[in-house]
């Protein structure tokens, strides 16, 4: 099968309204005139954007939709495949551009960015819901800056599991952690898991991350995150304690048992692999399974113009065994795993499992890590035609906006409630990455974080490489590297606890 067969959802990508180019270009500006009442626009709008892992087809296809609506609006587009570049044009307080899209984090840097609390309140002609309440409600929190809104997200994706479905069959497909090592000693012929060793990638991070919140629940996870733990009466108060949470080592316990070196389950090299070169001996089936994003494909579409001969699909992130522990009603990890499938396949309550374990384990099981979470648009500060800028962005997030935007059909979607844009696709790979978009709920680590939840102890923080490196003198079990967190952060009367969220304005003093 060719996994990049597009599906053609009824929007072109090519407008003769608007040019693409990398540099130069903002010739033709013309001062923008908007006429709210009328929803009339003019003007020109030069948009500077950083292409990453989904490309730019989103982007043109809202465009394109935009300018159907308004065709006296004249676009630019300028992109860019450098971060740095595309932040130095946001913080650099430039008028070339009217509106950035990147990845950057923003929070502070409010001073480079004009206020976007209108596009928040702005409610689409015809429609009934302002922009602001269309959107998850984790992106609006996560946004809020001191009351006032800067950003506003340009897409979401999936991290999960991808596997080659010349290894795995949909009916060995794992829905615990259990199941996922034992998976890994069927697998033949190849090695069950590659990845990067590259600096800065970590994506088991993300998975670790994942498992770690599915065992302490969301809210006490990201409470963990500021130093803080849900107290006996529910309510959130700073304590060490937050350090160590158990979810941290059951979950470091898992990510060791599946990329320990000495196990067999990895390619032996990953840890000294490029990202491209580990996506590219992925998808030329060197190994069954990879943990990556839902932009994968198009990331590789270069390299893979006719595409990989295997077929491959993502699987949701299985939920970590050790939660079945935590539970009173659910016996062993094959009652735990029917659980599972029965929630999977819409149940609302277990035979045997009561009210509480069975809620424990839907809240585990309904969340996915989202990709992109940084992804957001921004009006920079002295941009020139700021009212064009913000109409763009409520635009976006019209009804015919999010169509356009999902329409590209390159692994992203914008984070809205109550998605109802039909996502039509014979691309296998996207159909199981929309699948688990569409029907769970959105997690990721805010990027403001006092107590890194991990606790790799390498130099890199790359939990890729404590448990894969190929010299077993850089290897440390999670145990350990658990334990030397802990003292690391509560030795001297918990020190270093208490000093860190001093220094980052949690607290004023030490309680």
């Amino acid at each position: 099968m060719n996994i990049f067969k597009k599906a053609i959802a009824g929007l072109c990508c090519l407008c003769t309204a608007f040019s693409v180019c990398a540099c130069g270009g903002g010739e033709n500006f013309q001062s923008e005139s908007v006429d709210l009442e009328n929803d009339i626009l003019a003007g020109s709008l030069n948009i500077r954007v950083w292409d990453g892992g989904f490309g730019l087809k989103w982007l043109d296809n809202v465009i394109v939709a935009f300018n159907e609506k308004y065709p006296d609006v004249n676009i630019e587009v300028f992109d860019s495949t450098e971060r740095q570049q595309v932040f130095g044009d946001i913080v650099g307080k430039g008028t070339k551009y009217d509106l950035v899209f990147s990845d950057a984090l923003l929070a502070d840097y409010a001073d480079c960015l004009e206020p976007i609390d209108d596009v928040y309140t702005y409610t689409n002609k015809g429609e009934a819901s302002t922009v602001g309440d269309k959107l998850i409600d984790l992106y609006r929190e996560y946004l809020n800056n001191k009351g006032h809104y800067y950003q506003i997200p340009s897409q979401v994706g999936t991290y999960g599991i991808v596997y080659n479905a010349d290894y795995i069959t949909d009916e060995q497909v794992p829905v615990t952690t259990e199941e996922l090592k034992a998976l890994c000693g069927t697998i033949k012929g190849v090695k069950p898991f590659i990845f990067s060793g590259e600096v800065d990638t970590g994506y088991w991070n993300y998975i670790y991350s994942t498992w770690y919140a599915q065992y302490e629940g969301r809210d006490a996870y990201s409470a963990a995150l500021s130093g803080q733990i849900i107290d006996e009466t529910g309510a959130l108060k700073y304590d060490p304690k937050s350090v160590y949470l158990e979810g941290g080592l059951k979950a470091m316990q898992v990510c060791e048992d599946l990329l320990w070196y000495g196990n067999g389950n990895i390619v032996t090299n990953s840890t000294g692999l490029q990202f491209i070169i580990a996506q590219r001996d992925f998808l030329k089936g060197q190994a069954a399974m990879m943990y990556n994003g839902s932009w994968l494909f198009n990331e590789m579409e270069l390299m893979f113009p006719n595409g990989p001969e295997s077929d491959f699909k993502m699987m949701k992130v299985p939920v970590i065994s050790a939660i079945k522990d935590k539970c009173t009603t659910i016996e062993d990890d094959a009652e735990l795993a029917a659980l599972v499938r029965a929630i999977d396949a819409g149940a609302t309550s277990f035979d045997g499992v009561n009210e509480t374990d069975f809620t424990t384990v839907k809240e585990a099981r309904d969340f996915f890590y989202a990709g992109a979470e940084g992804a957001t648009g921004v009006v920079p500060i002295n941009a020139r035609n700021k009212q064009l800028a913000k109409r763009f962005l409520s635009f976006m997030y019209s009804e015919a906006g999010i169509e356009a935007h999902a329409s590209a059909m390159v692994g992203c979607i914008l984070p809205v409630k109550n998605f109802d844009v039909d996502i039509d696709t014979d691309n296998t790979f996207l159909e199981t990455a929309y699948e688990i978009m569409l029907s769970k709920e959105v997690f990721f680590n805010n990027p403001v974080i006092a107590v890194e939840p991990t606790c790799t102890d390498t130099l890199a923080g790359m939990i890729e490489k404590q448990f894969g490196s190929q010299n077993s003198a850089d290897r440390t079990r999670a145990v350990d590297s658990f334990e030397a967190k802990k003292t690391l952060w509560t030795e001297n009367d918990n020190e270093k606890f208490w000093n860190t969220l001093i220094s980052m304005g949690y607290i004023k003093e030490r309680p």
